[in-house]
């Protein structure tokens, strides 16, 4: 469900983030983002058997998404104590 099937135009591929500038960003290793790639944990595009690139604007999205429940999760930790 994490991968993106989308059709883009040049001026879009260009704006992809590679593995590396993903993991600058995000601070996770390049091992890691391949394993969230492999379980579908991240929205991703592949653009051939060996290219993967990430939407920044999807990317946001997620990181969003993944605050937002750590943050739920942390409010109900603080329900119970």
């Amino acid at each position: 469900a994490a991968r993106m099937n989308v059709a883009m135009d040049a001026t879009q591929l260009n704006k992809l983030l590679t593995v590396k500038e993903l993991s600058a960003i995000t601070g996770y290793s390049e091992g890691t983002i391949y394993n969230m790639v492999t379980r579908r944990e991240i929205p991703f595009l592949k653009l051939s058997r060996k290219a993967l690139r990430f939407d920044p604007t999807e990317i946001e999205r997620w990181i969003a998404e993944r605050n937002a429940a750590e943050k739920a999760r942390s409010e109900d930790k603080a329900e119970v104590a």
